[in-house]
């Protein structure tokens, strides 16, 4: 093993030298464009993206406006110039040696409702959406007035469909090009969003604390992606290039409140300090109905002596026990445009989250009254970027969190699903888990990437990059399982368990043909890890038992993108990719999910065909048509199972899996002020073989608690005219539709038992946002406003018909 890293490294240091020599024998006679950008009062814009279409050149304009790309030849160029919230324009310029080249834009604001548009790199919006490696990129910013969290931005991307058992904070997992579960990677700010600790999750972070959400199908770059299985979520934190400060409440149904405020302040020339801040609460008592439930009846028996009874039935209830409480602080102090530094951010946060649970993956017939678990983490973050040159960039991203988590699972007492307490004591101690836990712990994370851009010719670049992470989980717990080593009781976690992963990669980006109309990507990958802990299970030893597992593996893969005409292009893309066991998946969450020191790294063969076709009219008006259809092989998929006594369950591999799909997304703008999309997936995922006899009968069936099609459309109406100062009234409605699935291995739904089928699923919600100023906005939102019953994972019912309203205030 110590071999094969080494040698890894040095084939590495050798490529990295061949590659900077070439480089600098090339930096000799440079010309530069440079200008002003400013909106249409004049006033400069910084941040905005000016890039060389068809290349990686380009910058990002300074507190004045101004901007400067410099290594060019001399020739013809388009200039692109394009900032969130603004109309991306192009302009045509010849450079010529010896001669000053300036290029000024004056950008327009856009109006959009939905905020949805396909890019496939971080520089230049325009050159990104044209490359091969596709990314869907929604711009939280024209969503910020609307009270929705980034699991509701998610689910307007094409082939997404987010899974959440219940409310505010409640469990979530994402469907993203037949992938599930832990398969699709979550980043936050581009580092795995798991080494963060509890604090910052899907399922809690509200629209206003974010930039934008990226969406990854298919194949990832080497620059964001670490070992995800062919898709991947980045989220965006909320960012600021001038002075400004934003605050939002929203108040809703179950007594949810959610809160944010980011600002951001220059303190001296290039020197600024920003803050980000949210806060959420909801009880989440929504009612559900037809739920098993079972109670103790009191009576007085034959011999005059008081007996009891249990009686089962189905009732409506409403939950109880199921309260959500998060917070995130976090503070940071940058410098920018220094000769050492082209960025340098330094942040600290701090959050905490409450969540109380009634039930484990399934509704059972008893519910939990007390168990709940409280999570506090502490994070250091740095970032730095620098350019040497016009063809070497080099960014530096690094984290340090500490995370201590308390759960408790240790009530004698028995609830029903009324709240009430019932006349018997539970014998087992606990209420989801199989034996009690009252368990303190510790985690420290650590997450570093290095990423090196180097442009070999104006046609030919390459990225190299590093991801390591590393975690240490450790704890004690008064009430739990105590391990019997040689005759002296030991608390099992009190002994620390490692996880350690790293992922390097190398990728080579080329143009072809005249115009630049073929385009190509190839990358290779290592992946490797190691994962070391006591097994708590084991009840008795002579020595401590540690259960080690360790992977050393690669991928590889090319994506092929080929321009059509100007409005049209098609691109595919092939990889043979890993993904490594989390944390969660090997240790388990030390509440309803128990450890599996087994569990093996999933492979996939990836196969992605897309098509895109755009067509735009005078008067804003465009329509656009994005076809993509993907087929996989999948081996040792990863799928949490119910498992034991009580509501454990386990994340457990499947042998073989199969996945075939197809992806149809439209957007239009067919007249001024409204904006529609609509978005179709349908998929088959099927085992292909079994790893055990009992699941044999079961190949070719579907695999559970994945759904096979689902849809869902957005339409959005702004008027404009009736307001001054750039006010407007905006109507919009969303609708989502998931067909019938099963959550167990069903080969005939229509004999299938009704309790192990989540029926279809029709929400639709409505809202109005109205704007007397730009500062200024308020918005009311209806959620499944028909009242239709909704289910999701394992069929936990979801929130019947709740609603909302918003209040966005800013100052610049």
């Amino acid at each position: 093993m110590k071999i094969l890293k080494e040698k890894n490294q040095l084939v590495l240091l050798v490529f990295i030298l061949l590659v900077i020599r070439p480089v600098t024998v090339q930096a000799q006679s440079v010309q530069t464009v440079q200008g002003k950008i400013t909106d249409e009062t004049g006033t400069p814009l910084e941040n905005v993206n000016v890039g060389i279409e068809g290349t990686r050149k380009g910058n990002i304009t300074d507190q004045n406006g101004e901007y400067s790309i410099t290594g060019l030849e001399t020739g013809d160029y388009t200039i692109v110039a394009s900032s969130v919230g603004y109309q991306t324009q192009k302009k045509s310029v010849t450079v010529r040696r010896n001669e000053e080249t300036v290029v000024n834009f004056t950008l327009i604001e856009e109006i959009s409702a939905l905020g949805d548009i396909t890019v496939s790199a971080e520089s230049d919006a325009t050159r990104r959406s044209r490359e091969p490696i596709t990314i869907t990129a929604i711009d939280a910013a024209s969503l910020n007035t609307q009270a929705i969290g980034a699991e509701d931005i998610l689910k307007r991307a094409t082939g997404v469909l987010v899974r959440q058992e219940g409310g505010l904070g409640s469990r979530s997992s994402i469907n993203l090009n037949g992938l599930t579960g832990n398969a699709v990677r979550v980043y936050y700010d581009g580092i795995p969003i798991d080494l963060y600790g509890e604090g910052i999750q899907l399922n809690n972070l509200p629209v206003n604390s974010i930039e934008r959400v990226e969406v990854y199908k298919g194949v990832m770059p080497i620059t964001v992606g670490t070992d995800a299985l062919g898709g991947g979520i980045n989220i965006i934190p909320k960012t600021f290039g001038y002075n400004f400060l934003q605050a939002s409440y929203e108040y809703g149904s179950f007594n949810t409140h959610r809160a944010t405020i980011a600002g951001r302040k220059e303190v001296g020339e290039n020197i600024s300090l920003s803050g980000n801040m949210f806060l959420n609460h909801s009880d989440n008592t929504y009612g559900m109905e037809n739920i098993p439930n079972q109670t103790i009846r009191i009576f007085e028996n034959d011999f005059g002596r008081m007996d009891t009874t249990v009686v089962e039935n189905r009732t409506d209830v409403k939950r109880f026990n199921s309260q959500h409480t998060s917070a995130y602080f976090e503070g940071g102090f940058s410098v920018s445009n220094q000769s050492w530094a082209d960025e340098l951010t330094l942040s600290t946060a701090y959050s905490t989250r409450y969540d109380e649970f009634q039930h484990g993956q399934r509704v059972t017939k008893r519910p939990a009254g007390e168990a709940h678990k409280d999570v506090q983490s502490f994070i250091e973050r740095i970032r730095y970027r620098k350019a040497f040159g016009s063809q070497i960039q080099v960014e530096y991203f690094g984290m340090v969190s500490l995370t201590k988590s308390m759960v408790d699972d240790s009530t004698s007492n028995l609830y029903d699903w009324n709240g009430d307490i019932m006349p018997i004591t539970n014998n087992r101690g606990a209420e989801i888990l199989s034996r009690p836990s009252l368990r303190d712990g510790d985690q420290t994370g650590t997450a570093h990437r290095l990423t090196f851009q180097i442009d070999l010719h104006p046609r030919h670049s390459v990225a190299l990059s590093n991801f390591f992470g590393y975690s240490r989980i450790e704890g004690k717990d008064p009430v739990g399982n105590r391990l019997n080593l040689a005759g002296e009781m030991l608390d099992p976690n009190t002994i620390p368990s490692h996880y350690k992963r790293n992922i390097s990669g190398a990728e080579l980006q080329s143009l072809w043909l005249k115009n630049d109309r073929l385009t190509t990507t190839v990358f290779y990958k290592n992946y490797y890890y190691n994962a070391r802990s006591i097994d708590i299970n084991q009840v008795s030893s002579t020595i401590i038992p540690i259960r080690e597992n360790n992977s050393l593996d690669h991928g590889y893969g090319m994506a092929v993108k080929m321009d059509i005409h100007s409005n049209l292009f098609v691109r595919s893309s092939f990889e043979r990719t890993i993904r490594m066991p989390d944390e969660t998946e090997i240790y388990g969450d030390f509440l309803s999910i128990v450890p599996n020191y087994t569990i093996l790294p999933e492979r996939s063969q990836n196969l992605n065909i897309g098509l895109f076709y755009q067509k735009e009219y005078s008067g804003g008006r465009f329509y656009s048509v994005d076809v993509n259809g993907f087929l996989r092989r999948q081996e040792n998929l990863v799928r949490l199972r119910p498992r034991g006594f009580g509501e454990e369950s386990q994340y457990m591999n499947e042998d073989e899996v199969s996945a075939r799909g197809l992806e149809l997304a439209v957007k239009s703008n067919p007249v001024q002020n409204l904006s529609v999309q609509a978005n179709v997936t349908y998929q088959k995922i099927e085992l292909t073989s079994a790893n055990t006899v009992q699941e044999e009968s079961f190949v070719g069936v579907q695999v559970p608690n994945i759904p096979d099609f689902f849809f869902n459309t957005s339409w959005a109406y702004r008027f404009t005219e009736l307001f001054r100062n750039q006010g407007f009234l905006e109507l919009f409605w969303n609708y989502y539709f998931v067909d019938q699935f099963s959550i167990t291995y069903v080969p005939d739904k229509s004999n299938a038992n009704r309790e192990n089928l989540v029926p279809t699923q029709h929400q639709h919600n409505f809202g109005i946002t109205y704007a007397p100023r730009q500062s200024l906005s308020f918005s009311f939102q209806a959620n499944n406003v028909f009242d239709n019953t909704v289910y999701d994972n394992y069929r936990v019912p979801k929130p019947g018909l709740n609603a909302s309203l918003k209040i966005n205030y800013s100052i610049n």
